[in-house]
């Protein structure tokens, strides 16, 4: 579990209360309107619904959880030790086929699957790669601005709930004797509808747009260099060399000491 994660999504939930209690004078009940509430969540599932397949939103939903609160990084360490294992082994002539069940990266494995079917060899098999991850990151891109297209519709319903509760009101002013006292009350609750809208669009929906575009551009970097990583393989390059030359791509902090590697 990512604590820190944790705590950014406990502060947001604070946030919003204590943003009630400062414009409420400590009255934050008179932002709960179960009305209000009804038409923006309903409103925008069945939105939802008619414009998106919900088994596919159920699955980038779970990845944006998978990825916030477990915080899914990529151990670059180990992708570059499984490249030099790889590459001493084709090096030396031997089979690839028993090493790809163990490789942990789903890119890193097909690209050696591909290498030991030998259909596709050379500039045409990093070709192949590269058009690979670039349809890849346009496919987890058009999927990430799913939840962007999908934060339109609260304030949509929002305005939608706030226009019926003017039309409430306003065709209420003229039958009650005690109608101007009503018109605070229900233009509360007119508005409030509006409120909640803007909370869902900017605090749900936009945040997990933004975070799984995050991890489309994490995903297309690593391939970059996991294609890199197969052009030293295929020219049967040191493996000290691949693991400096896949080092370069990295931040110090990620960088694997290959010394260590070699001495252990």
């Amino acid at each position: 579990m990512n604590i820190w994660a944790v705590l950014v999504f406990l502060s947001s939930i604070g946030y919003v209360y204590y943003s009630f209690l400062l414009t409420s004078k400590n009255q934050p009940s008179i932002y709960v309107d179960t009305n209000s509430l009804f038409i923006v969540v309903v409103g925008t599932i069945i939105a939802i619904a008619l414009s998106v397949d919900i088994r596919r939103l159920f699955k980038l939903f779970m990845v944006f959880i998978r990825r916030f609160f477990f915080g899914k990084n990529y151990e670059f360490r180990n992708l570059i030790m499984e490249l030099m294992t790889l590459t001493e082994s084709y090096r030396k002539g031997e089979s690839l086929s028993g090493l790809i069940p163990g490789i942990t990266d789903e890119f890193l494995q097909e690209s050696v699957q591909t290498i030991d079917d030998g259909i596709v060899e050379g500039e045409d098999l990093v070709e192949l790669l590269e058009s690979r991850n670039e349809n890849q990151l346009l496919n987890n891109e058009k999927e990430a601005n799913l939840f962007q297209t999908m934060s339109k519709f609260p304030p949509a319903f929002g305005m939608i709930g706030t226009t019926m509760g003017m039309v409430a009101l306003l065709a209420n002013l003229g039958k009650q004797g005690d109608a101007m006292k009503m018109i605070g009350p229900m233009m509360a609750v007119a508005l409030i509808t509006t409120l909640y809208g803007a909370i869902m669009a900017n605090l749900i929906l936009l945040p997990i747009a933004e975070n799984l575009k995050g991890d489309s551009e994490e995903i297309y970097e690593k391939n970059v260099i996991v294609i890199e990583g197969v052009k030293l393989l295929l020219k049967k390059t040191n493996p000290v060399v691949v693991a400096e030359k896949m080092n370069s791509f990295l931040p110090k902090s990620k960088r694997l000491d290959w010394k260590e590697v070699i001495n252990s």
